[in-house]
């Protein structure tokens, strides 16, 4: 029997342990103990630090798993990260001499057969006798109910934790997979070493934010798997950024730029504008904290060596690099993510939901022809935007088919056939429309082919993969593993047959039927009490696995990618676009126009007024994100497509919360401080009798 009261209670134990990890590594900061390691102080002295070290990190990752009660996925992450700690450890103590791609494999393997151990364990618990589903009753979900507003997602954690488990090393064993593959093409050189880890991140940071768009996509489902799964990306996105900046470092970075042109393109993206301004975003609100504390770093350095200056040495230097930024153009930026983050999540997390759970409820007295034919209509609509993906609406296509076939007479197993089978017909019609109708008139559009990038390496191995006669697993890989509307978009562009391209796109059933199968225990979900939680947990696992599997094709597209790359180089590169010139002429056109862009625009053009709302703007926009995305005082009011709106006292605008207003007003304010500097900067860059150049 599940005891909550004990999981629940010790505020005093999990503050406790809270403040006194910070207070320890505070400290560890302010005395530079790590470079006590560097500078080989003496024995004693180093086991201290060693010590202390371990004390400081056991306390803080006791400190989170304290705070599960708040955020019930940090057990997740715990395990995850004490894996890759341990796995670390041996690659450094144990198995210090074995080449990467030798280590990387056996990586793979293991993780992969943990994440096939955890799955099996669920799927015998969750499906036979051996599991015991008495112990979450009514009682017990009423007592988890009383102490933690966070009770449903703490009920599907446990009921599904070994599965999500099996995800997360799954998508782990896949990246270092592709990490062997491709320490396997390089030789054993340093600048090829550092040129490879750095593919492999490319590679890793690609995936992750296609599954974090993805895990927005997954909240018309399950709020609750999708806050795992964006939770799950922005850990390993600071796992790998601790990764570059302590294991492979700046100064390697910009050696390996100059010998790599794939490297180079990624820098140079980590390094754009765009980049800075999510980091602007962050960092901007905390910066008058870090800059104190590091002004008190710098008075324990003052006391064991000759120091001089208010800051210290690693802050003046980045100062240094942040006064060269084009700050006008950073601020915007910040802006832009900002209302972008706002706007997905209040209108693809929160109002796509609501819209197809009306929607639903619209066509539930329709009969079966009119109500599937006005849904096909309306999904493929859905389809043309770029950023709806294609699970919700498999989803809700799902929820709609099977109480109609079950209204015929049928039962649930054929209305899963009937929905994947609707829902697959449907997709192979976007696909037709997106390319036909999008793709190909823009396929003699240069600013559009610029936009793609038909010039660049990536883009032709893509072309040279779709291009090839026959029925190939990289093409699938490809038209499988992209986004929905960008994939199918870009075969128009490129002007690739369509019925290659749909033949090729047949094994999206794989990712269609567990999402279809998802919106089945969903309904059960719904219409039996008895089994609420137990249909709850497998329509959240069946919604994961359809993620899962496009998140595994999306990571051997990019693994056929970067091996068509180098082992076909020339065939790529005979891949030459017929605009081509044009679209590397018009680049370097937009070169020099965003030079003088930057020049009549830029932070020292400013005048202090444009200055001032700049920073507010910025300021704004990291204000509503964090209103936004706080998870203890919700925005908007989670909502289940099984659910009616007209059942809404008050209607759909009861669903906004007051941190929802509030991030509402917020944005407003944003997007008049964006509105007022761009009239001010096409202004500025009329009067040099320049062209208008829009935000770039």
């Amino acid at each position: 029997m599940v005891q909550p009261h004990k999981l629940l209670k010790g505020d005093l134990a999990r503050n406790g342990a809270s403040g006194l990890g910070v207070v320890l590594l505070l400290f560890g900061y302010l005395i530079d103990m790590k470079d006590w390691r560097v500078l080989r102080v003496s024995g004693p002295l180093k086991s201290v630090a060693v010590l202390y070290s371990t004390v400081a990190g056991a306390l803080f990752f006791v400190a989170l798993l304290f705070h599960t009660a708040q955020m019930p996925s940090i057990p997740f992450f715990v395990c995850v990260a004490a894996s890759l700690i341990g796995v670390t450890y041996l690659r450094r103590k144990v198995f210090k001499g074995t080449p990467v791609q030798v280590f990387s494999f056996a990586e793979s393997i293991a993780f992969a057969l943990v994440a096939a151990f955890a799955g099996v364990i669920w799927f015998l618990w969750a499906f036979t006798r051996m599991g015991d589903h008495s112990a979450w009753g009514e009682e017990t979900i009423k007592t988890f109910a009383d102490a933690t507003p966070h009770y449903k997602e703490i009920e599907f954690i446990l009921w599904c934790s070994p599965a999500l488990l099996s995800f997360m090393y799954l998508l782990v064993a896949l990246v270092c997979w592709s990490r062997s593959w491709i320490h396997s093409r390089e030789s054993g050189e340093e600048d090829t070493f550092v040129s490879a880890e750095l593919k492999v991140i490319c590679v890793a940071v690609g995936i992750l934010a296609f599954i974090t768009w993805l895990g927005v996509s997954l909240a018309v489902q399950s709020v609750d798997v999708s806050n795992i799964v964006i939770r799950f990306s922005a850990f390993m996105f600071l796992c790998l950024g601790l990764y570059v900046v302590s294991e492979i470092g700046i100064e390697k970075l910009e050696e390996a730029a100059v010998k790599d042109a794939t490297v180079q393109a990624a820098i140079d993206f980590a390094l754009s504008d765009w980049v800075k301004g999510a980091f602007a975003l962050v960092a901007l609100p905390l910066a008058p904290f870090l800059f104190a504390l590091d002004a008190v770093h710098q008075c324990f350095r003052k006391c064991s060596r000759a120091s001089s200056g208010c800051l210290t040495t690693e802050a003046y230097a980045l100062l240094a690099w942040i006064s060269k930024w084009n700050w006008a153009s950073v601020l915007t930026k910040s802006m832009c993510c900002g209302l972008g983050a706002f706007l997905t999540k209040a209108l693809v997390s929160h109002g796509l939901v609501v819209f197809l759970a009306w929607f639903n409820e619209y066509l539930e007295p329709w009969s079966v022809g009119s109500s599937l034919s006005l849904l096909f209509v309306v999904e493929l609509i859905l389809f043309l935007f770029p950023p709806v993906a294609g699970i919700p609406l498999y989803m809700i296509a799902g929820i709609v088919v099977i109480p109609k076939v079950r209204k015929l007479g049928y039962g649930v197993f054929a209305g899963i056939i009937a929905g994947t089978v609707y829902s697959f017909v449907l997709k192979m019609v976007a696909i037709a429309m997106e390319q036909k109708l999008i793709g190909q008139p823009l396929s003699r559009n240069i600013a559009t082919k610029k936009f793609v990038g038909v010039q660049t390496p990536g883009m032709k191995a893509i072309r040279y993969i779709l291009s090839q006669k026959g029925f190939h697993a990289n093409q699938i890989a490809v038209l499988v593993g992209g986004p929905d509307w960008p994939t199918s978009v870009l075969t128009g562009i490129l002007n690739l047959s369509l019925g290659a391209m749909l033949m090729r796109s047949i094994p999206l059933i794989v990712l269609i039927f567990p999402a279809v199968v998802a919106s089945a225990y969903t309904i059960s979900e719904a219409e039996d009490a008895a089994s609420m939680s137990q249909n709850k947990a497998i329509a959240g696992v069946a919604l994961a696995l359809a993620a899962v599997f496009q998140g595994g094709a999306s990571v051997l597209a990019a693994y056929y990618v970067q091996e068509a790359t180098v082992d076909h180089k020339d065939e790529v590169d005979a891949m030459v676009d017929p605009q081509e010139a044009e679209v590397l002429e018009s680049v370097e056109q937009d070169r020099i126009t965003a030079k003088a862009w930057a020049k009549a625009t830029g932070w020292s053009a400013s005048p202090v007024w444009v200055r001032v709302v700049l920073v507010l703007g910025s300021l704004l926009a990291s204000a509503t994100v964090a209103v936004t995305m706080n998870p203890s005082n919700k925005a908007f009011t989670d909502f289940a497509l099984t659910e009616k709106v007209s059942r809404l006292p008050g209607g759909v605008i009861t669903l906004i919360n007051a941190p929802g207003w509030v991030a509402i007003y917020l944005s407003i304010a944003v997007g008049v401080c964006l509105l007022v500097w761009g009239i001010w900067a096409k202004g500025a860059f009329g009067k040099k009798g320049m062209l208008i150049q829009p935000l770039q």
